[in-house]
């Protein structure tokens, strides 16, 4: 195992290669991987479960390194395997009463270890002249009950289980939504990780470097990949990195083409969220980018397996030409139709059950919001 001695000589060299002051380059370090696993995925050297405090001093004692070596850098953790560590400890989840609390989590406040943590960070940075060792609070999370498609090639796209997968993704955001796996709590992930960057550590940003919500060739697993982006950017999440890359050619890389690269010229959708609902909530998902002076664009989830029109009502007026790009079960992704606008209504006609959609506007005149009901 590396000292902090050569971590930070490790970072000094990295700092120094080619093209690495560039302006704009960014450097990101994460403080290990799910290390409150190592007991088991590391039982060789560390057969012992991890406590709140050696995974809050040995990832504060490497970030130390990190920054001494790159002051620059960013650096990311506790890089949490899931539900359990985000509350407590491997000790704790290893004798029980439940992998949420324990002896551990009571000796430390009876706080969250993730919330304990993130005070430790802001803690710190308090006592030494601002210095923060760790700049963003870094989480895995997969959805729970056979519907993240890990080691599967498209099989599990049964009607129930489909459903279930495009369910599931209210667990990222809805407090109302509990889990239909063995978790069988409200998860609201990223209000919850907020809430606890709000109250112990303003300014932490949130990042989410493992998830899946199915596989790539399943129509349903791409869907939700396709709106899972669309959540993270509308709740502010920092960072978001799939385990793995979709493979090529399938449906899942359609999804990511939807934001990337949608009109073959490496257009991106960037910009602001901005709120949008639509009448039907639990079948149709709505959220808009508007990119000010340039487009708005507004990503139309149709979950249901029938197809649905869609009525859109703009709080202002635009005037111009639209395109409506997308993919479904049946279809790749592409464009799929145009017309004019002006004014602030538009409707679309037939769009198919279990698809996809990216629909491009001319920028509105005003920054303000798309109506609470102005998709039906």
């Amino acid at each position: 195992m590396l000292t902090t001695v050569e971590i930070g000589q490790w970072i000094a060299h990295l700092a120094a290669q080619p093209g690495a002051a560039d302006p704009g380059m960014l450097r990101w370090y994460a403080l290990d991987n799910e290390p409150m696993l190592w007991n088991s995925t590391h039982r060789d050297v560390h057969p012992v479960a991890p406590t709140y405090d050696e995974i809050w001093q040995k990832g504060r004692d490497v970030a130390l390194a990190i920054k001494a070596s790159d002051p620059t850098a960013k650096v990311m953790g506790p890089v949490t395997w899931g539900w359990c560590d985000l509350f407590t400890s491997a000790a704790d989840a290893e004798i029980g009463p439940s992998c949420i609390d324990g002896q551990d989590r009571q000796n430390h406040g009876g706080l969250p270890f993730t919330e304990w943590y993130l005070k430790q960070v802001c803690d710190y940075a308090a006592a030494n002249a601002g210095l923060r060792p760790v700049d963003v609070l870094d989480v895995h999370f997969y959805p729970q009950g056979g519907v993240d498609g890990l080691g599967d090639s498209g099989s599990s796209e049964l009607p129930a289980d489909s459903a279930r997968r495009l369910r599931s993704l209210r667990e990222l955001y809805d407090p109302s939504y509990v889990s239909e796996s063995w978790i069988s709590d409200s998860v609201q992930l990223i209000p919850c990780l907020r809430s606890w960057v709000d109250a112990r550590c303003p300014g932490t940003g949130i990042a989410i470097t493992e998830y899946k919500w199915g596989p790539d060739a399943g129509p349903s697993g791409a869907l939700a990949q396709a709106e899972a982006l669309a959540i993270f950017g509308r709740e502010g999440v920092r960072m978001a990195t799939r385990w793995v890359a979709p493979e090529t050619g399938s449906l899942t890389e359609d999804a990511y083409r939807m934001f990337l690269d949608y009109d073959g010229a490496n257009t991106r959708v960037l910009g602001d969220s901005i709120p949008a609902t639509a009448s039907d909530q639990n079948e149709l998902g709505a959220y808009a980018i508007d990119q000010p002076s340039q487009a708005l664009r507004i990503v139309l989830i149709n979950r249901a397996t029938a197809p649905r029109d869609i009525s859109i009502n703009l709080s202002a007026a635009t005037n111009g030409n639209w395109q409506l790009y997308r993919f479904d079960a049946a279809q790749r992704f592409g464009q799929v139709g145009n017309g004019a606008i002006n004014g602030s209504t538009l409707s679309l006609t037939n769009v198919p059950g279990r698809s996809a959609n990216l629909l491009v506007l001319p920028a509105v005149t005003t920054s303000s919001v798309i109506f609470g009901d102005g998709f039906e």
